[in-house]
């Protein structure tokens, strides 16, 4: 289901020809997810593998006048890939300083650099832009949500320059040469990944994105209970 600022159904469509395989459709979720376009054609692409999962995805860019509204509406939060550094992406950090410990949010690539930010990490350049480059995780922490029942080696798409450290005690993956691909801050509700799940160069990319559906749809509830 869409809504005013959601994805336009064309585009949605226009998504099918590129082969992305589809989570199984019998899996819904009564959960509206809004995501925080931050200006990036990805945004489209991870509202098109949520759709199946849940009843409801809305769109909002950072630019938007309306966009800290329409987040409030959410049940779930994706903050999105986007360019730059996030204290440049619009309302981004508003956002985070707003919704970290009241809503369930998934950062995903500039969305972990503003999640790691505001928890305390600095952002660091990265070497050689990293843009359509597969990469491999060997090896999740055991406790990780986001990773539950995954196989590894996990081949994971990259897109980015700028990645965040400092934050090592939320640092649930790494690559071999030591970049943080995924934090998760379970208490706050809060988990983030510097790739893209939404890539054809993350063929469990579906599989990441369930879990983190299941894992928000319990941590809603709990946030809520703290109202």
């Amino acid at each position: 289901m869409t809504t005013p600022h959601a994805f336009p159904t064309a585009t949605l469509l226009a998504l099918e020809p590129l082969g992305l395989p589809h989570p199984s459709r019998g899996y819904l979720c009564a959960m509206h997810v809004a995501i925080l376009d931050n200006l990036d054609s990805f945004t489209f692409n991870l509202a098109h593998r949520l759709e199946p999962m849940v009843d409801r995805v809305t769109v909002v860019r950072n630019d938007d006048a309306h966009a800290m509204d329409i987040l409030e509406s959410g049940d779930v939060l994706i903050f999105s890939p986007g360019p730059g550094l996030p204290p440049d992406a619009g309302c981004l950090m508003e956002a985070v300083q707003r919704f970290v410990g009241r809503k369930p949010i998934l950062g995903v690539c500039l969305g972990m650099q503003a999640l790691g930010l505001h928890a305390g990490g600095t952002l660091y350049h990265a070497g050689p832009p990293q843009h359509g480059v597969a990469r491999t995780i060997d090896q999740a922490l055991v406790h990780s949500h986001l990773f539950a029942n995954m196989s590894f080696p996990m081949e994971v798409g990259l897109y980015h320059s700028w990645a965040v450290e400092g934050i090592d005690e939320a640092v649930t993956a790494r690559l071999s040469h030591g970049v943080a691909m995924a934090a998760e801050w379970p208490e706050l509700g809060a988990y983030a990944v510097q790739f893209h799940p939404e890539s054809i160069l993350t063929p469990a990319g579906d599989a990441l994105l369930a879990n983190w559906v299941a894992r928000a749809r319990e941590d809603a509830a709990r946030l809520a209970g703290r109202a």
